[in-house]
């Protein structure tokens, strides 16, 4: 029985018990970022979708599989960004897409609210990279509205 155990080998803490190809965790999140990187958003996807299937609150999956369904077109995505900041509302990267997702959506107020939730959190360069100059157009657009001038409707002809 010694000889046998030896032989197997050894699972290391987060390998998967089942033999399964991906060692751990990590490794399937990165395999996934990989495909994403490589535009192959649905590829990744399934990735998430296999990592939450065993951790429904890896903050991480729920993040990048809620900005990889966006950009591949799929409004779901957000719903995935909510349920990571449910999970997790100190990681940055959600809070970057989702002002992102909000600025895109016409929603300058609410993408405000997630940047001035990102800030709070001290991102890492790459995620404020990512949203670089966007406070201050937003800021500008939100003014704007404000102080518009009032239009006036042409008079009917008698």
């Amino acid at each position: 029985g010694v000889l046998v155990a030896q032989a197997s080998g050894r699972r290391g803490s987060g390998d998967a018990l089942t033999g399964d190809i991906r060692e751990s965790t990590r490794t399937a999140l990165a395999e996934a970022l990989q495909q994403a990187t490589e535009g192959d958003y649905a590829g990744a996807v399934a990735i998430y979708d296999d990592v939450l299937a065993d951790d429904p609150t890896n903050v991480e999956a729920l993040t990048y599989k809620g900005w990889f369904l966006f950009l591949d077109g799929d409004s779901a995505g957000i719903d995935s960004l909510v349920a990571a900041t449910e999970a997790d509302p100190g990681y940055p990267a959600t809070h970057a897409f989702l002002a992102v997702i909000l600025d895109r959506a016409g929603r300058a107020e609410a993408a405000l609210s997630e940047l001035d939730r990102l800030d709070a959190l001290d991102p890492p360069p790459n995620i404020t990279a990512l949203v670089s100059g966007m406070r201050e157009r937003l800021e500008a657009e939100v003014a704007g509205a404000g102080t518009a001038p009032p239009t006036t409707a042409p008079t009917p002809a008698p």
